[in-house]
């Protein structure tokens, strides 16, 4: 696995997830207009996925990101949102491609609703 970004917890998350860390072709684009977290859309092999990494101390603005991984979950159910694939302590990982998806490490199914929590 390759990938080519500067963010370092990127990297972590993509190293912690075993079947990310095998792929042989892996593109991180930057997505802005975050404004407590730093969003990703990955493609792993050709499989995109919306990757949001938490801000720094976002505690402090009330953030509670066990609610919001709550949330998420249950709108996926509802199936108003993307299946989260793996949340991570303070990253929050989303298959799929979310340009409009909203830190932990939540990886979220771009297929199925267009994001990644």
């Amino acid at each position: 696995m390759s990938l080519e970004t500067s963010d370092p917890a990127l990297k972590e998350v993509v190293n912690s997830m075993p079947a990310w860390a095998s792929a042989d072709r892996v593109e991180a684009e930057y997505i802005s207009g975050g404004i407590t977290n730093r969003n990703y859309c990955l493609r792993m092999d050709g499989e995109p996925f919306f990757v949001r990494l938490a801000g720094e101390e976002t505690e402090v603005l009330g953030i509670d990101r066990d609610n919001e991984r709550s949330a998420v979950e249950a709108a996926a159910a509802a199936g108003m949102g993307p299946g989260v694939v793996a949340f991570l302590p303070d990253h929050r990982m989303d298959r799929g491609d979310a340009r409009a998806a909203g830190g932990s490490a939540a990886a979220h199914d771009a297929r199925s609703a267009g994001s990644l929590h």
